[in-house]
This record gives structure tokens, C-alpha cells and sequence, in this order.
């Protein structure tokens, strides 16, 4: 029979194994700390070697240059149709944006004009 709760070896809590990740080098296989500080670990060392990973993924994209171009044109090529899909997308999206900016530019000038109409001529009360 397995078990049903597993206890974390980081925040001690008894949780139930659905609240632990897989891992076969275990014996029960699951890791031995729970999803939240797996994901509370990942983060905060994901954050303290960012500048590492970058580095690390900006020398390999210049050393892989070529390869990388190469790849990626004969996905392009396998695919087109997914390829309009893909540019006609990102059209819309940047369509969207622009509308939104001139949206907001818009009400941003019609906002300006206001508690002036009633300062014209014929507009103001006991005008007749």
C-alpha cells in the first residue's frame, strides 16, 4: 500500500503526495522537499545566478550564431502556413497596441477641453 502524506524535509509540514514533484532516484519516488519550496527554492536561486545564465545564454547565442539562423529557417520552411499564423498575430498585437496608445492619446485631449463649454457664448445659464 503507498503512501498517502509525505513529510518536507524543508518547512516540515505532513502534505499529501500529490503536493510533492516526481523523482525516480528517490525510493518512494518523490522529491523530499514539497511544490512550494521546490518553487520558493527555484526562484530564489534562478535569481541569484541570473547574471550567470545570462551571460552564459548570450555567449553561447554568439558562439551558435550560424546554427541557430539555420535551425530556425528550415522550421520556418517545414511549416509556412504556421508562420503566417505567427506574423499575422504578432500584427495584431502590435495593431492593438498602437490603438490603445491612440485611445488613450485621445481621451487625454478630449480631457483637456473640459469645463470650458459652459464659458462660451451661448452656452453659459440665463443665456437667451
Amino acid at each position: 500500500m503507498s503512501k498517502v502524506t509525505k513529510r518536507c524535509t524543508a518547512c516540515g509540514a505532513t502534505l499529501p503526495v500529490t503536493a510533492f514533484y516526481k523523482d525516480a532516484r528517490n525510493k518512494d519516488g518523490l522529491m523530499s522537499r514539497c511544490k512550494d519550496c521546490h518553487r520558493s527554492s527555484k526562484r530564489a536561486s534562478d535569481l541569484a545566478h541570473r547574471g550567470q545564465r545570462e551571460a552564459y545564454q548570450a555567449d553561447y547565442r554568439a558562439e551558435h550564431a550560424a546554427a541557430l539562423a539555420a535551425n530556425q529557417a528550415a522550421r520556418r520552411a517545414a511549416d509556412p502556413e504556421r508562420e503566417r499564423q505567427k506574423q499575422a498575430a504578432s500584427r495584431a498585437r502590435r495593431r492593438a497596441a498602437i490603438n490603445r496608445r491612440a485611445r488613450e492619446r485621445y481621451r487625454a485631449r478630449k480631457g483637456r477641453g473640459k469645463g470650458t463649454k459652459g464659458a462660451r457664448k451661448g452656452h453659459g445659464q440665463g443665456d437667451a
